[in-house]
């Protein structure tokens, strides 16, 4: 999920059916075609724990080079923590 300067809130998603979408107000974009640039505008990358078994994962941290980023979710915890990669997680400890 990425939070432009002007406000647009915009998310990568793989299923077609979302892509090119508004849900809730936050933009899908491609995923599979688009993380480079939407890692590119934003300042903090949060990521999910989806990319550990959708194969995007390696190219995302690939991509984000020294820009600080956080796993956020309970499905990424035990990778976070085995490789000390910083994790965001409001509802869990």
């Amino acid at each position: 999920m990425a939070v432009s300067e002007q406000g647009r809130s915009i998310s990568p998603n793989l299923n077609p059916a979302n892509v090119d979408q508004t849900r809730s107000g936050v933009e899908v974009w491609n995923g599979a075609t688009k993380n480079g640039e939407l890692i590119k505008s934003s300042d903090v990358v949060l990521i999910t724990g989806t990319v550990l078994v959708n194969g995007t994962g390696e190219d995302i941290l690939k991509a984000i080079g020294v820009k600080p980023f956080y796993f956020y979710d309970t499905t990424a915890a035990g990778m976070a923590a085995m490789n000390e990669f910083l994790r965001l997680c409001p509802m869990s400890k």
